[in-house]
């Protein structure tokens, strides 16, 4: 649970209160998380739990869209000179997934359907 994904909000806030770099503080947390994640993966993959085809699939949309976003950010960043730029992205897209997420619940509870999958 510490080094997990939850890890990241147990640690990285813990080590910022320890008065620890904040690149340090993350890059700490996310190398925890790397070690968990593949470790599960590997559990997954051992029981046959994943399915091949449609996990390469995502993990080339997931390459592509991180390489673009990445381009996208650093752009916005010299455009606008500065981290709100970057703050005001995160912000946008946490906004937009929230909103995503509660259309997608009402969806659900309107239709009948499992309110989590």
């Amino acid at each position: 649970g510490l080094v997990g994904i939850g890890g990241g909000l147990i640690l990285s806030p813990l080590f910022l209160l320890m008065q620890v770099d904040p690149a340090v503080a993350v890059s700490t947390s996310s190398t925890c998380v790397i070690f968990t994640s593949a470790s599960t993966t590997s559990q997954y993959l051992l029981m046959g739990r994943i399915l091949i085809p449609i996990a390469l699939f995502y993990s080339g949309a997931n390459v592509a869209a991180s390489i673009l976003g990445t381009c996208v950010v650093h752009a916005l960043a010299i455009q606008a000179g500065g981290k709100a730029t970057l703050t005001s992205v995160v912000a946008v897209s946490v906004a937009i997934s929230a909103v995503l997420m509660a259309l997608e619940l009402v969806h659900r509870v309107t239709s009948g359907g499992a309110a989590a999958s």
